[in-house]
């Protein structure tokens, strides 16, 4: 699976609602890169599914859109 394919996956069935899409357009950089890491890791060893990944940064990115950095 190619990193398109992967990040497709995991990022298709991400609600916009939970993520709003204007902080995905201004957050972009960040959103790839962490989903690279993540594809990274599944391609290493194949235990990272697609669907793990989505939960992870789903819950990551929510926590940040409402929390913030300090």
């Amino acid at each position: 699976m190619t990193f398109e394919e992967y990040f497709y996956e995991v990022w298709s069935e991400i609600p916009f609602h939970s993520i709003p899409d204007d902080y995905r357009r201004r957050n972009s950089e960040l959103i790839e890169s962490t989903t690279y890491d993540l594809y990274r890791l599944h391609d290493q060893d194949g235990r990272l599914h697609s669907d793990l990944a989505r939960v992870i940064l789903s819950n990551f990115f929510s926590s940040l859109t409402k929390i913030g950095i300090k």
